[in-house]
């Protein structure tokens, strides 16, 4: 599971606006600016700002996206944040073809659950959760809430008509459509054969490329000091990746693909 902290920094100045969860990732992948950070620039210690610039490296099977709701006092940032029923992070990465690839950004990651806070501080409150009953998302998706506070604590809802979740959620599960990522990987390799180019493997986009895969999502960031100077670094966190996903695996079919196509006739509370 690969997990991404999302910021609130200026909810604290815009309560009553309603904030959109795709514009906080995007601020988070593209625009995330650290200040406050101390250097050395003129053989004299200043202050400075960095612009943190991150890109997905590898295909998490589960997302989840933190909200930090909570400033430096420890008192709990009550804005509403909108959030989709699936987010796409193709967009974000590192690898040019998936980023500009229709194909691609047509992979979805599907909410799967909530995790709410209720309170008012880190100090006090309670927390509850929704969870998506049915395997698969669509408008009639069957939804549960979770909450030991209630009777019964579990409860069938309508997790996108209840007023509170937008202003107390504060984690979010997305999870891989691993049958659409494998159909898209495909098609690409199909679009690339038939450009006369050498298909994933050729590119690097294919299992030579995705050997990585196994081994966890990786975020590069690129900090842009004040001074104009540049400094780069990579954070990397542990995820396992769905046997569908795995190297081995996508290669066989692939070529089970290759072989068959090759006899046709022609024509994813504290308490």
């Amino acid at each position: 599971m690969t997990l991404l902290p999302i910021g609130l920094y200026d909810a604290e100045l815009q309560q009553e606006q309603s904030l959109n969860l795709n514009t906080l990732l995007d601020t988070f992948f593209y625009e995330n600016v650290a200040s406050g950070l101390r250097r050395k620039l003129g053989g004299q210690e200043q202050e400075v700002w960095a612009l943190n610039t991150y890109a997905v490296e590898n295909v998490p099977s589960i997302v989840a996206v933190s909200l930090k709701r909570f400033d430096e006092n420890l008192l709990k940032i009550e804005c509403q944040v909108d959030f989709p029923s699936q987010i796409n992070l193709h967009k974000y990465s590192g690898r040019p073809e998936w980023r500009s690839s229709p194909v691609m950004h047509s992979v979805a990651w599907n909410l799967r659950s909530i995790v709410c806070h209720r309170g008012g501080s880190t100090q006090s409150g309670h927390y509850y959760a929704y969870t998506r009953y049915s395997q698969h998302d669509s408008s009639s998706a069957i939804w549960l809430r979770m909450d030991d506070a209630g009777s019964p604590c579990i409860t069938q809802t309508n997790v996108w008509a209840d007023p509170y979740v937008k202003s107390e959620a504060v984690l979010f599960l997305y999870e891989l459509d691993t049958d659409a990522h494998t159909a898209a990987l495909m098609m690409l390799q199909e679009d690339s054969e038939n450009d006369g180019g050498l298909g994933l493997f050729g590119t690097g986009m294919g299992m030579g490329g995705m050997g990585g895969m196994g081994q966890g999502y990786h975020s590069s960031t690129r900090s842009t000091f004040g001074s104009g100077s540049t400094n780069k670094s990579t954070k990397t966190s542990n995820n396992t990746i769905p046997a569908a996903l795995d190297p081995t695996f996508l290669s066989n079919v692939l070529n089970a693909v290759a072989s068959s196509s090759s006899h046709r006739p022609s024509a994813a509370s504290n308490n």
